[in-house]
């Protein structure tokens, strides 16, 4: 595939099996078509080639020529092993022919103009995963993880990994985050939630957002729909489509503009990287909880005693900029007055954080305002009474 027929290109892997990796690389390329882009996904993983059975597709694919045509569903264009091979047949095949069948599936199959390639590989950091890594020159990286510590260090793996094969931009997904309860619609914390966010922001990659676990999702996918056509508003598919918002975002700003990116200032490095105040208080005085425009979510907690801040604590789904924010702010309200809090203005955070490129600047709009929102919450009680 010549790199001029798809504008963008991601690969989607994890260090292990068994994340949910599939099902987020389906969900987000029917997101992103979902936001207007023309979107091809191409089902590189070898070991379990899934995507078919996801996305509906039972028939052999078409030729034109030597040339492989996609199938297409709901505007996404499909290609993938399983289509090549009978039901239920095993790939018993050694390495350098998995990784040729993958290269030929990638170079002859007519895709035809797109605006982003979505390839699902295979777990782990094998010869077909370094392969396909290679060949199809990715701007973004997306390692799909759980929550659990033992996924978190298969995570830390494939985040090196795609930093040795110098992948541009690496962002991160935590799948799992929680199970949604199909009887009361109330989230539980199966496998905790949060693990990933606090991964991203200390490997200093990009925090895409946090999918809960939810039972319609699978259905959705053994039955051949992805959640996000058969269910646009549920929970599942309002956080997929919000991480694909975050992609969109991350893709515009690696695309060239004829100038370099504006960089960010050692503070906001740092406060991405070691994120102080991250977390939460048992029993908080005071709570405000912001959804932005942008997709980023973030929660502020006080704790106040003799009318004063004296703990503040953050917490977000958003990218590493908003997380800065998160964290200087709270780190600006301690020893201040709810009013006094009240009066810090975005132009003085991001001044406190040596600035902000342009791009980013919204970030500093959303706490600004979760603090706000936290204030307001508070009814002159203190210490959780």
């Amino acid at each position: 595939m010549s790199d001029e027929r798809a504008t963008h290109r991601i690969v989607v892997f994890s260090g292990k099996g068994g994340v949910g990796k599939t099902t987020i690389a389906v969900n987000l390329a029917y997101s992103l078509a979902q936001r207007g882009m023309r979107v091809g996904l191409l089902d590189a993983d070898i070991t379990g080639p899934n995507v078919p059975q996801m996305t509906g597709i039972n028939e052999p694919p078409r030729h034109k020529g030597e040339r492989l045509l996609p199938h297409e569903r709901e505007g996404v264009k499909v290609v993938s092993l399983a289509s090549l091979l009978p039901p239920d047949a095993p790939v018993i095949w050694r390495g350098p022919l998995r990784s040729k069948a993958l290269e030929q599936l990638l170079d002859e199959t007519d895709w035809g103009d797109l605006d982003v390639l979505v390839t699902d590989l295979p777990p782990g950091t094998g010869d077909e995963v370094l392969t396909m890594a290679q060949k199809a020159s990715p701007q973004l990286a997306i390692v799909v993880t759980t929550p659990q510590e033992v996924a978190l260090l298969d995570a830390r793996r494939a985040v090196n990994f795609a930093r040795k094969l110098e992948i541009p931009t690496i962002g991160l997904v935590e799948n799992m985050s929680g199970l949604v309860c199909p009887h009361c619609g109330e989230t539980i914390d199966l496998f905790g939630r949060g693990s990933g966010m606090r991964e991203a922001l200390q490997r200093g990659v990009l925090f895409l957002g946090a999918v809960p676990l939810d039972p319609a999702a699978r259905r959705a996918g053994d039955e051949g729909t992805p959640i996000v056509i058969n269910d646009p508003t549920s929970p599942v598919a309002l956080c997929i489509r919000a991480v694909a918002g975050r992609i969109e975002q991350a893709l515009e700003m690696a695309t060239p503009t004829g100038g370099a990116p504006e960089p960010y200032s050692d503070t906001v490095i740092e406060r991405i990287r070691n994120p102080q105040n991250l977390g939460t208080l048992s029993k908080p005085d005071a709570r405000g909880i912001v959804h932005g425009w942008c997709g980023d979510t973030m929660e502020i907690q006080l704790r106040l005693n003799a009318g004063r801040i004296v703990e503040a604590r953050f917490q977000t789904d958003g990218c590493g900029p908003t997380a800065a924010c998160g964290s200087m702010i709270t780190s600006l309200a301690i020893g201040r007055s709810i009013e006094e809090a009240n009066r810090i203005t975005p132009e003085q955070l991001i001044e406190h954080l040596g600035g902000l490129p342009a791009e980013s600047a919204h970030c500093a709009r959303l706490a600004v305002d979760t603090l706000q929102e936290a204030a307001a919450s508070w009814s002159g009680d203190e210490n959780g009474q």
